[in-house]
């Protein structure tokens, strides 16, 4: 099965509709669905895309939490959480 990352940018295309390339990412998310492809996000990236739909898309938080939740019950996405490591101080990484 093939894997296909997913950016900011390509939600935020596939969830506005004025977006200059919001046709072509609603058909690539349609196909990779199609063909079963899994489709890759991170947990900052999710992250980034409420603070781009919120603030200068003015989307309503309601909308917000609808493409969020769309994102993490999908079946075919995988949100990969990305946690910040510590290292101890005194100590060179």
């Amino acid at each position: 099965m093939s894997r296909l990352f997913v950016d900011t940018s390509g939600w935020a295309s596939l969830f506005i509709p004025t977006e200059s390339f919001h046709v072509q990412a609603a058909q690539c998310f349609a196909q990779a669905q199609q063909q079963k492809q899994t489709l890759i996000t991170t947990n900052y990236i999710v992250t980034e895309l409420v603070a781009l739909l919120g603030i200068r898309q003015r989307a309503p938080r309601t909308t917000l939490f609808q493409y969020i939740d769309s994102i993490k019950t999908a079946p075919f996405v995988e949100v990969i959480h990305i946690d910040v490591v510590r290292v101890p101080s005194g100590k060179n990484g």
